[in-house]
């Protein structure tokens, strides 16, 4: 597996975050996660925490507006796959017209 890109584990650590706090946090889960924050290796200084902070926020409206689980695109190809199965499977329109004998529309 390549490896991962710190913004990419400070992403991952602000979500769990805010998940793990359900959106809500008191101000020494603030301070925990910045000492999380700087062992990666962000700056602890005020502008890095406002944004770190921003961050957390941002995740917070996104964590209260959208569904709990995200469904998957594969979830719904099995369903959909599922769904088809059941269907009786109909009666292709060019055999049903071969199946007719042609009148002629000449009577002898």
């Amino acid at each position: 597996m390549a490896e991962t890109y710190t913004v990419q584990q400070l992403a991952k650590l602000a979500g769990d975050f805010v998940v793990k706090k359900r959106g809500s946090w008191d101000h020494e889960a603030w301070e925990e996660f910045c000492g999380a924050a700087a062992a990666l290796g962000v700056e602890p200084d005020e502008e890095m925490r406002a944004r770190l902070g921003l961050l957390l926020e941002t995740l917070k409206v996104f964590y209260v507006s959208l569904p709990k689980r995200a469904k998957t695109l594969a979830r719904r190809k099995t369903r959909t796959k599922t769904k088809s199965k059941a269907k009786a499977k109909a009666k292709p329109r060019a055999k049903a017209a071969a199946s007719i004998p042609p009148s002629g529309g000449v009577s002898s």
